[in-house]
């Protein structure tokens, strides 16, 4: 089955903090199609109303994540994309003013995904 590129424009939409190593996990977490056989522990500073996030595309050229700006969301197709010092400035910078506590914005979230998941259940 061929599926559609998602239309929406890759987004910075949480800050967050590694807390701990990476390390294989026991269960796969799926998001959409993505399997991730690894990750690590994050502390979640905060979330941004959904769709809201900061788009990436424009500060693409800024950031030292993405060295070849023409193929920069191939690097986002790995489980981690490290951050320096100045790529996290940037994007906490614009990110910041957007930012609510988790509580307040997580359930619209789930819900999304919720939609996304019967969406995807009743494709063809």
């Amino acid at each position: 089955m061929l599926r559609q590129p998602d239309p929406r424009p890759r987004a910075c939409d949480a800050l967050a903090t590694v807390k701990t190593n990476v390390k294989d996990l026991a269960e796969p977490v799926v998001f959409g199609e993505r399997r991730f056989t690894s990750g690590c522990g994050l502390k979640i500073q905060g979330l941004a109303p959904l769709r809201t996030g900061v788009e990436l595309q424009p500060l693409v050229p800024q950031m030292h994540a993405f060295p070849d700006p023409r193929s920069w969301s191939v690097y986002l197709r790995r489980p981690l994309v490290p951050l320096d010092e100045h790529d996290a400035g940037l994007l906490r910078a614009r990110l910041t003013p957007l930012l609510g506590p988790l509580a307040h914005h997580l359930s619209a979230y789930q819900q999304d995904a919720a939609k996304r998941r019967v969406e995807a259940s009743a494709a063809p």
